[in-house]
């Protein structure tokens, strides 16, 4: 997002890498590329790369190994994330940058039985690899009082497969008879006439799952979701900070839950590597749609600010992103292209039911999908993440004026309820010296 939308940025956000593009094919399924490259001492590969051209079992070709060299396994389409066998004696794989672009142009073919051969086992693409599960969502979207919050979770998961068996991972880390923390849809966590108790549980359950403590005041938890601080210029936010937490939800019981979520996660090889919020205050957001004309402009800004943070991890991981459909959209390929112009945005699919787009070398990949808050895990906890800063603040809002208007109920922002809370409280904000264009929606 530009700068003078007034919208503020979420720290981290990096660069993106240079697309390399395809190497052509194997032969036939099993056969993998290989070169050997000279070491630098910086554990990058030198221009003088030397070429192991016998077609003999390539391990008996590699011994010895001398200390200055490596085995670089061009794995095809993994330029970017090569594996290297430091040891083939001792066996240990670590995954390294290589600079393969002196060599990537001088493979040696292996057969399957060359490359397993000798009685020792070599690492097949994907063994020991990481991949990102992040999910996007917001809460506040419809309101007319309120901030719009946007919310970002991202799982590391450790996955000798692709994306597919990661989710399962995920899947399996996150099941509810583990632990008994609830992922989902925040919309089904969350029910106003039952409080805020139920959905605060479980987001400190994830937060003591990743820190082993949960936030005690508002600052606390502005500072674990990486979020800024509600605007000085806006005073019915301003108890935000001071709030003493939890609201609702017994402190000990998110505790021991998110102790038992943690033990789950790490039994998968799972991580909560990001858990972040962002907050477009009421005066930010009619500024923000004045300026592109639509709210859906707006919520589609804010989102690609929380993509570029989950690009914005280190290392080469491949990133998978999931968002809940913004409205009626199909189409995103265009405002991706926009946002990520250092890269060619890929339509893979547009439907009715989702929107695939993969770039950044096919390093990042966003699906776009109906209801994703309530079939993707990481969607459904950024979601309840959104959901409970919003509470956070709306309850500070509520709390504010109506010490000016004691006995008119407290209200969740919505079109209908809000326009209620609006004629209710309209004496007492004049009082107050509120402008509707800063408490009011335009849209």
């Amino acid at each position: 997002m530009d700068g003078d939308d007034g919208l503020e940025d979420l720290d981290g956000v990096g660069g993106d890498r240079e697309d390399r593009g395809d190497v052509g094919k194997l032969p036939r399924d099993g056969d993998l590329p290989a070169v050997a490259a000279q070491e630098d001492g910086r554990g990058r590969g030198a221009p003088g790369a030397q070429l192991l051209e016998e077609r003999d079992p390539v391990p008996r070709g590699l011994e010895p190994v001398r200390d200055d060299e490596q085995v670089v396994l061009v794995l095809l389409g993994e330029l970017e994330r090569p594996g290297v066998l430091r040891d083939v004696h001792r066996g240990p794989v670590e995954l390294l940058e290589g600079d393969l672009d002196a060599v990537a142009d001088r493979m040696v073919l292996l057969d399957e039985e060359d490359f397993h051969g000798g009685g020792r086992s070599y690492p097949r693409r994907g063994r020991g690899a990481t991949v990102i599960l992040a999910g996007l969502d917001e809460a506040g979207y419809g309101p007319i009082l309120g901030p719009l919050v946007a919310g970002l979770a991202a799982f590391r998961v450790r996955s000798a497969g692709g994306p597919r068996e990661a989710a399962a991972a995920l899947g399996r880390a996150l099941d509810r008879r583990r632990h008994g923390v609830r992922i989902g849809d925040s919309k089904a966590i969350h029910r106003p006439a039952r409080g805020p108790g139920p959905l605060e549980r479980e987001v400190l359950a994830a937060l003591a799952a990743r820190d082993g403590v949960i936030p005690r005041d508002g600052a606390a938890l502005h500072a674990a979701l990486g979020l800024a601080a509600p605007p000085a210029d806006l005073p019915w936010y301003g108890a935000v900070p001071g709030r003493t937490l939890p609201l609702a939800a017994d402190p000990g019981e998110a505790l021991e839950r998110g102790a038992a979520l943690a033990g789950a996660l790490r039994e998968e090889g799972v991580s909560l590597a990001l858990l972040r919020s962002r907050a477009c205050p009421e005066s930010r957001f009619n500024e923000a749609v004045a300026e592109r004309g639509t709210k859906a402009g707006v919520l589609f800004a804010e989102t690609a600010v929380v993509i570029e943070a989950a690009l914005a991890r280190p290392g080469e991981e491949p990133v998978h992103l999931a968002c809940d459909r913004q409205g009626g959209r199909v189409r995103y390929g265009a405002l991706l292209q926009a946002r990520f112009p250092d890269h060619l945005v890929r339509t893979l699919r547009e439907g009715k039911n989702e929107s695939v787009y993969e770039w950044a070398g096919g390093r990042a990949q966003i699906r776009f999908a109906v209801r994703a808050d309530a079939s993707d895990p990481a969607v459904g906890l950024a979601s309840m993440a959104a959901k409970y800063v919003r509470e956070v603040w709306m309850e500070s809002l509520n709390a504010w004026v109506l010490r000016e208007a004691p006995g008119v109920r407290p209200t969740a922002g919505y079109w209908t309820d809000g326009l209620r809370f609006l004629r209710e409280t309209a004496a007492a904000r004049r009082r107050l010296g509120v402008e509707d264009a800063r408490f009011v929606r335009t849209r």
